[in-house]
């Protein structure tokens, strides 16, 4: 187990963490197909993942934690998934770059957020559900 350095973070992302007293920690030898789990105080998430997906459950458990959320059902999990991204993206930034041409490949390795996170948060931003001219 090895804590999460968040000096790599926003400073938004480590005050809420600060705020909240929580530990964050990249857990070895987990199932591939656990990306976390957490606690009250504790967030773990699995370091067999990619750079991408552990910044992003990262911030997705963040949201739980902040809004106390009740219940295991797909609302919560769209809105975490949501606040993940207002936190990692710049929306600006994303309108920005999409209207320059960027591919989904170029604003993962940009934003470092998966590219599947990145097409659902601009499918909202642009209220488009095709987003074609993306890809």
């Amino acid at each position: 187990m090895r804590e999460i350095k968040l000096k790599k973070f926003s400073r938004k992302i480590r005050e809420i963490i600060k705020e909240k007293e929580l530990n964050a920690f990249y857990v070895e030898n987990l199932t591939n197909k656990i990306d976390w789990f957490s606690t009250e105080e504790f967030i773990f998430v699995n370091w067999e993942k990619d750079l991408y997906t552990k910044r992003f459950t990262l911030c997705h458990e963040l949201w739980h934690s902040v809004f106390n959320h009740q219940f295991w059902d797909s609302r919560e999990e769209r809105e975490a998934d949501n606040y993940a991204c207002s936190l990692l993206i710049d929306e600006k930034e994303l309108r920005e770059k999409v209207e320059e041409g960027w591919t989904l490949w170029d604003l993962e390795k940009f934003f470092w957020v998966p590219e599947k996170e990145i097409l659902k948060f601009a499918k909202q931003i642009f209220n488009d559900k095709n987003l074609n001219f993306i890809f």
